[in-house]
This record gives C-alpha cells, sequence and structure tokens, in this order.
C-alpha cells in the first residue's frame, strides 16, 4: 500500500515532507506527547466499559523483541507515513485545516478497529494531524508516535498488574485522589504550555510559502 500511495503521488516526496524541525520544536513534540498520552490515559481509567479486544494479542508482541520493536518503532514509521504523510496532507489540500485535522484523527481512530483504542487514537491523532500541518515535516510526528508507542510498552512491561492508571496511582500513593488530581493539573500544564512553544517554533505551510 505504502509503494502505492508514494508512486500515485499521495506520499509526499519533497523535501519538506522529511525536513528537520528545530531541536526546540522536537523537546516540545516530546513534551507534548507525553503528557496528552498521560491525560488521554487518565480518560480511560473513566472507560473501562470498552471493550479491549486485542488486550492479549498485545500482551503476546510484548513478550518477545520483534514484537516490541513493531509495537514501539515499525508500526509508528509506516502509520505516519499512512496517515500523516498522505491522507492528512491530500485533507489539507482539499479542506480548511480544522476539518482536514479532525477527518484524519477520526480515519485515525477508527482505522485501529479495537473499541479500546479508537478514543486514544482520535485524541493523539489531533495532534498528530496538527503537528503535521504547522510544519509539513513526518520527522516530529514520527518522533513523537515513536515515543508515545515506546512509552506505552514500556509501562505495560513495567507494571503488566496495573491495566489503567489509577490503580497505579493507589498503589504509589495514600493520598491517591490529590496526587492524582495534582498529576492531571501537571500534564494540563504541560501539554498547553508544549504546545504554545510548538506554535512558536514551527511555521505553517502558508506562512513558509509567503515567507
Amino acid at each position: 500500500m505504502g509503494i502505492y500511495l508514494w508512486k500515485a503521488g499521495y506520499i509526499g516526496k519533497q523535501k519538506a515532507t522529511w525536513s528537520p524541525v528545530s531541536v526546540a520544536h522536537l523537546f516540545y513534540s516530546i513534551l507534548a506527547i507525553l503528557s496528552s498520552g498521560f491525560l488521554v490515559t487518565v480518560l480511560l481509567s473513566y472507560l473501562k466499559w470498552i471493550p479491549d479486544l486485542l488486550e492479549q494479542t498485545f500482551d503476546f508482541l510484548q513478550s518477545g523483541w520483534v514484537g516490541i520493536v513493531t509495537i514501539a518503532l515499525v508500526g509508528p514509521v509506516f502509520e505516519e507515513i499512512l496517515f500523516r504523510g498522505a491522507i492528512t496532507k491530500v485533507l489539507l489540500e482539499r479542506y480548511s485545516p480544522g476539518k482536514a485535522i479532525l477527518f484524519s484523527a477520526l480515519v485515525f481512530g477508527i482505522f485501529h478497529l479495537n473499541p479500546a483504542q479508537i478514543i486514544p487514537a482520535f485524541l493523539i491523532g489531533l495532534l498528530f494531524a496538527w503537528t503535521y500541518y504547522k510544519t509539513r515535516s513526518l520527522i516530529p510526528c514520527i518522533v513523537m508516535h515513536v515515543v508515545n508507542n515506546s512509552f506505552s510498552v514500556y509501562t505495560n512491561i513495567q507494571y503488566p498488574e496495573f491495566k489503567y492508571i489509577d490503580d497505579l496511582f493507589a498503589q504509589i500513593s495514600n493520598n491517591s485522589f490529590l496526587f492524582y488530581l495534582g498529576s492531571i493539573v501537571v500534564a494540563s500544564l504541560i501539554l498547553l504550555s508544549s504546545i504554545l512553544h510548538m506554535r512558536r517554533t514551527a511555521k505553517t505551510y502558508q506562512e513558509e510559502q509567503e515567507a
């Protein structure tokens, strides 16, 4: 599929698609994905009724290095090439940025098929699509996706007994509610600050064209 999309011109061949971004932008991108990932995990702790159809599959994959590398590295690279490099790129050419980012995130969420992954993939997809819109580069998107998946794999392996974040907080803190609430506030502030800095350290495609 990737080869077809490349030859058909849906995946950007322009240098800008693979152009590096500033170190500052990458730094804030990583902070943004870590903080947003934490907040999404908090949300999921209130959606425990949603079935996870692939839980056993992921547990099996994370039991070996091939599966870990696939989830943490190979998957993110190919997904970014497809969803941001092809789908989001085409949507941005046909619709307003807001609609393109929303549609892209919806497709990204639905693509995962697993009910437990649709909402988090949609929310994270909004950040990925917005980042691509601001930079028109896949580099920060790939870095964020790799960091997100790698951190998820690490926590699942390190803390297999804690499926939800609220269970982990209850274990590590006697006053779990205040610690939990404080962590949410801190993560929200980090996410907001990171997005503001990402806006300052990246130019949109339109701004580059006008420069």
